[in-house]
């Protein structure tokens, strides 16, 4: 291999290559491997080696289907793992890159992912030189920091091929605390439409791993383009898709403002960038000017990919309108849940027949607002799947009461192993759907979701609040079982918040308050200040509407 170059092939680019090793890095799910199938049926690199690596390990699920697909096996030179246990992503996270977590753990009990957790975070806790006080809230979150104790207790290295060092002092990274929360105390706030522009733009378009999404070019043209593109005939041409980085500070600055406070701010940027690039050049002296042309292309750059951000402004904002009624069905299921009785909007979305996953969607949160359906409303709700999407549809409508995405009251036939959300309760005691929602300098979290705030996020606020009284700590972690100088120590550093299931990305954005998008948010308010220690946001993955669906039902 280092005498030869390699090559790193983009499933999506179909086009062969003669470099004589491609190396392909999948993420681990069924998706990706399907996109990998198509590409070799499609491509013919007949002089190269394929070399498939998943990120972070090896599925036995992907792995056999490769193996069952007819002469697809002997175009692969190697398949393996290729061992990253965090995935950074956009400056605000890090990842395990576990989409399938939940469903190893609900659908087929395989409790090992666990223990890939505490290994994770076990190695992170190396890196930082001292060990966690650990605090943790929800079944999985307790197994998880069990284990990490005995790790400790037993001296076991990392499962990692590297062996992490300690930060250096330099980083800044003063992390004392390790909060882990399960991602189904609340399995709602996934299933909700989000507000924020990088929400809105991982739920439309998907963010991959490589913080970009993949858009169709005649979307990014302007009007008059467009207009013309569309107009044209287009017998020998194709509506490419482009893959659009989302990597640049501009992004950053913008990621988690709401959908309807984004215009204002790209205005605020479009005219710095104006006024820098258009400066009267006669009036500037010779190193004025010398200057000036040495940041040019950083200007014009800007400028690009400013009208990118317009652009895709304006494009979810028609997105926005399309779906208004999506979030009015939304909130009224949470607003007034009802176990007993067939929710017309839910009804006409099923004959319609137009997305099944939206369907499924609504289904699950009047289920999970309403604790419960009857027996009688969920068999209605099954019928008239079937007969809009076909036998198919019921395999995800079954794993998904299994799971308890979909619950009926009383179960008796499935009885998920979860308990379920007690969200009548909850939501007068976290206050999850406040009277009023500011989406202009907010200053509650329930911004990111336009009127619903994630009991996940009020929980952790809670917990900073009352200095983590009543979540559960495994042995030696107690503020008894630790002397005063460690819990001043603990308190002088900030907090990792682990979230187990998968975190999404309109949480991410209240929950770190550090990341530069925050400081453009000009939130001076109680919610910010609560979570100020919160020194690193990390979780086994990053679910959307979309993706939390797939992952729990396109599952072997």
């Amino acid at each position: 291999m280092s005498q030869a170059a390699t090559y790193l092939q983009i499933v999506d680019k179909q086009h062969p290559t003669s470099s004589p090793n491609i190396l392909f890095f999948v993420e681990k799910s069924m998706t990706e491997a399907n996109k990998l199938i198509e590409y070799l049926k499609e491509v013919n690199n007949a002089n190269s080696y394929n070399h498939v690596f998943f990120i972070p390990d090896e599925w036995y699920a992907a792995r056999q289907k490769l193996k069952d697909e007819k002469n697809m096996w002997d175009k692969l030179e190697t398949v393996q793992s290729l061992p990253l246990s965090w995935i950074p992503s956009e400056g605000d996270i890090i990842s395990l890159g576990e989409p399938t977590l939940s469903s190893t753990l609900l659908l087929n009990g395989d409790w090992t992912v666990l223990h890939r957790c505490a290994c994770a975070l076990y190695e992170l806790e190396r890196m930082v030189g001292r060990p966690f006080v650990l605090h943790t809230k929800g079944n999985w979150s307790h197994d998880i920091a069990n284990m990490l104790v005995k790790m400790r207790d037993n001296g076991e290295s990392s499962s990692s091929p590297f062996d992490p060092s300690p930060l250096p002092p330099a980083s800044g990274l003063n992390l004392t605390r390790l909060v882990l929360i399960d991602r189904w105390v609340d399995p709602l706030a996934p299933l909700l439409t989000p507000h924020t522009y990088a929400a809105m733009l991982d739920d439309i378009y998907g963010i991959g791993l490589k913080d970009s999404i993949k858009i169709r070019e005649s979307e990014l043209e302007d009007k008059a383009k467009k207009q013309e593109f569309e107009g044209r005939e287009r017998e020998n041409s194709s509506d490419a898709w482009k893959d659009l980085p989302l990597n640049d500070e501009i992004f950053h600055k913008l990621k988690h403002f709401h959908i309807a406070q984004l215009g204002r701010e790209v205005a605020d940027i479009w005219a710095d960038v104006k006024k820098d690039s258009e400066r009267n050049q006669e009036k500037m002296s010779l190193a004025e000017c010398q200057l000036f042309v040495r940041k040019l292309p950083l200007f014009l750059h800007r400028k690009s990919r400013l009208t990118q951000h317009m652009n895709l402004n304006e494009l979810l904002n028609k997105a926005m309108h399309r779906k208004f009624d999506e979030r009015r069905i939304e909130k009224d299921l949470l607003s007034s849940p009802s176990s007993d009785k067939i929710v017309p909007s839910i009804e006409d979305v099923i004959i319609r027949a137009d997305s099944l996953d939206y369907a499924l969607r609504l289904v699950a949160i009047q289920s999970l607002a309403a604790e419960g359906l009857k027996t009688s409303i969920l068999q209605i709700y099954r019928k008239m799947i079937f007969q809009s999407f076909g036998v198919d549809a019921l395999n995800k409508f079954v794993k998904m009461q299994k799971i308890g995405l979909i619950r009926e009251k009383a179960a008796v036939r499935f009885i998920p192993p979860y308990a379920p959300m007690l969200f009548s309760q909850q939501k007068k005691e976290y206050k999850l759907m406040p009277d009023e929602v500011e989406t202009i300098n907010p200053s509650d979290s329930a911004y990111a979701y336009d009127f619903y705030s994630s009991l996940v996020v009020r929980m952790i606020e809670e917990g900073v609040k009352i200095k983590w009284v009543g979540w559960n700590t495994p042995k030696g972690n107690s503020a008894i079982e630790r002397s005063k100088g460690e819990r001043i120590e603990e308190e002088k550093g900030s907090t990792v918040v682990f979230i187990v299931g998968g975190v999404t990305r309109a949480e991410v954005g209240y929950l770190y308050p550090f990341s530069i998008s925050i400081k453009y948010l000009k939130c001076q308010v109680a919610g910010l200040r609560q979570i100020k220690n919160i020194g690193l946001v990390a979780s086994s993955s990053i679910v959307n509407r979309r993706n939390i669906i797939d992952s729990l039902t396109n599952i072997l």
